[in-house]
């Protein structure tokens, strides 16, 4: 069985309702219903979703354990004030999930503390919040000019420019593979398998300008020749240098940060998805042609991304002064008027 189906679920509401209908006798064999019932929340779930709330779920019960505090909605609610005090509004958030997961929805009265818990520390974080960093389209030209001849430059600049191009996600860069990219008339479909918000896998595309012969076409042919020519065996369009196996979302992320550090930008992974999305809305792209090439599920996700820009509210570049170069001719100033002799 998998950790999915043998994972077992905690004193509450939800434990309380599969023993009272595992009490009714008759033909029907309600140990498989029950182990349905008990298994289905964690099923419609991503695996890394699952694997998220089992960690919270942990510490949760380590901590009431600690505390010699037992395992309900009253405790759930002290452990949430406790770890107010420390964590971020999006932690709580995750905090109160793993808990309903296992349990159940709570009460009306615990769901109103739940949410107002999340709500002041979202105000809270206001006062600190930083505008998010972003990775310009000079950067990504300054890492084609800064390539050096040897295979982890190539590399870790190809995971850099792709993901701009592509607005990909640390996660979806890593599970790329040498058949999830396709040339065609000056075009470059990029494959995305799977994401957070595509849970049933059904897959995207995004398509890139990628003109033949223009930096990113030569940089993609260049590191197929690369790794062919390693000796290195792997399906994944970024393996290690060592095994060949796929790097993973962590270590596409540090790949990203050095690289661009190189070039002295700091930033994130992340910071190129949001750059990308903010160059294609200064270019005149639609939000939702920016959402459909992000493969952002709402739009309200994408707005979070963008920065205020004249040229998506309508107005139009202003083009640059030109720089005056020679001698400035000499102003004689306002006319002077001569008295008559």
């Amino acid at each position: 069985m998998s950790r999915v189906e043998t994972q077992e679920v905690e004193q509450g509401r939800k434990l309380k309702f599969l023993e009272e209908i595992a009490e009714y006798g008759g033909p029907v064999d309600f140990n498989q219903l029950t182990h349905v019932l008990r298994t289905v929340s964690r099923k419609s779930k991503a695996i890394n979703t699952i694997k998220a709330y089992d960690r919270e779920n942990h510490v949760r019960r380590k901590w009431l354990s600690a505390n010699h505090l037992p395992l309900d909605e009253k405790t759930t609610i002290l452990y949430l004030a406790h770890r107010f005090l420390t964590t971020g509004s999006g932690s709580l958030a995750k905090i109160a999930s793993a808990f309903q997961m296992a349990n159940g929805t709570f009460s009306v009265l615990e769901s109103q503390m739940v949410s107002d818990m999340i709500r002041a520390k979202r105000r809270e974080e206001i006062a600190t919040r930083q505008q998010p960093k972003m990775v310009e389209l000079e950067s990504i030209q300054k890492l084609f000019e800064s390539l050096s001849d040897d295979p982890k430059s190539e590399r870790d600049t190809l995971i850099v420019v792709l993901s701009f191009f592509a607005l990909l996600r640390a996660s979806e860069t890593a599970e790329l593979k040498w058949e999830d990219i396709k040339f065609s008339k000056n075009r470059l479909e990029v494959r995305i398998r799977s994401a957070k918000n595509d849970q049933l896998g059904l897959g995207r595309s995004t398509f890139v300008e990628c003109p033949e012969g223009g930096d990113l076409d030569c940089l993609i042919k260049r590191w197929r020749v690369r790794v062919s020519l390693s000796g290195i065996t792997s399906e994944f369009l970024f393996p290690s240098f060592q095994k060949g196996d796929k790097l993973s979302a962590n270590t596409i992320s540090s790949i990203a940060r050095r690289r661009l550090e190189m070039i002295g930008v700091s930033a994130t992974h992340h910071a190129l998805r949001r750059g990308s999305a903010n160059e294609l809305q200064a270019k005149g792209l639609t939000l939702e042609q920016i959402k459909a090439k992000g493969r952002w599920r709402s739009g309200g996700g994408l707005m979070r991304y963008l920065q205020d820009n004249p040229m998506a509210q309508g107005l139009s570049e202003v083009p640059e002064e030109k720089e005056v170069t020679g001698e400035a001719e000499e102003d004689d100033g306002p006319p002077v008027l001569e008295k008559e002799v």
